[in-house]
């Protein structure tokens, strides 16, 4: 199809612009301050590119902070300074291992009253070697792959503790995953505010949902993700 010779030139056009996203190992990642508090490590990498009709004009960071407890894997980051997606575009977290090369999804993330977007996630599976984070911005297309990179960096390493969790005395009737708990005890604070007859009509509306969740043009593991959710909210709502 195509002739032509090549041409040498120097090694230096090849060079990395960008040496930043370099192998991470918890053993050495960022450690948490003597309060607790977490670096800021995660940066805005779209040097205020536009994706999908949004720009953090590259301001948006964050933190996450990581821990193994020998029997669950807690991850818990925040972020200022994002735009709020478009339409029903999303931002998804992502914790990377960078050798051998590999990737989990750690959900989607939700927004809180300030306006600081959370991704709270756990797992029985020791991630302790994905200890690189890539929060991208999705559309809702059912693709389950990455989309576009809006921010990355290393997690931080805490203590077990910090991810204690409290005693609920809300919902007795069913044994929660750490994952579900995680959702049910930020449900909570909100729900509290509500009176009974909004809490009875937001159960209507969460049951209907968990109903319609079979026909969304999504993929299964979105689905299975709606519907551990709504099945939280419909077990607090209940009591």
């Amino acid at each position: 199809i195509l002739e032509g010779a090549t041409t040498l030139v120097d090694a230096s056009v090849f060079a990395k612009k960008d040496d930043t996203k370099k192998v991470v190992n918890l053993k050495t990642a960022p450690k948490a301050n003597a309060s607790g508090t977490p670096p800021i490590t995660i940066v805005d990498v779209t040097d205020g590119t536009e994706f999908r009709g949004i720009t953090t004009s590259a301001d948006a960071s964050g933190f996450g902070k990581v821990a193994w407890d020998g029997s669950a894997f807690n991850l818990h980051s925040v972020f200022t300074g994002l735009s709020d997606p478009k339409g029903d575009d999303f931002y998804e977290g992502w914790l990377v291992r960078q050798s051998p090369f590999d990737f989990v999804s750690t959900g989607v993330l939700e927004k809180d009253a300030e306006g600081a977007y959370h991704n709270i996630w756990s797992s029985s599976t020791d991630y302790s070697e994905y200890s690189f984070y890539v929060l991208t911005l999705e559309p809702n297309d059912g693709n389950d792959a990455p989309a576009d990179h809006i921010l990355e960096g290393p997690v931080t390493l805490v203590d077990a503790s910090a991810f204690a969790k409290k005693k609920s005395t809300t919902h007795t009737n069913k044994k929660f995953t750490a994952r579900q708990e995680g959702i049910a005890q930020r449900a909570e604070v909100i729900l509290s505010r509500l009176s009974n007859s909004q809490k009875a009509d937001l159960l209507e509306r969460v049951l209907e949902l968990h109903n319609r969740v079979s026909t969304l043009n999504i993929s299964d593991a979105r689905k299975a993700s709606y519907n551990e959710i709504l099945e939280v909210l419909a077990e607090i709502l209940s009591k």
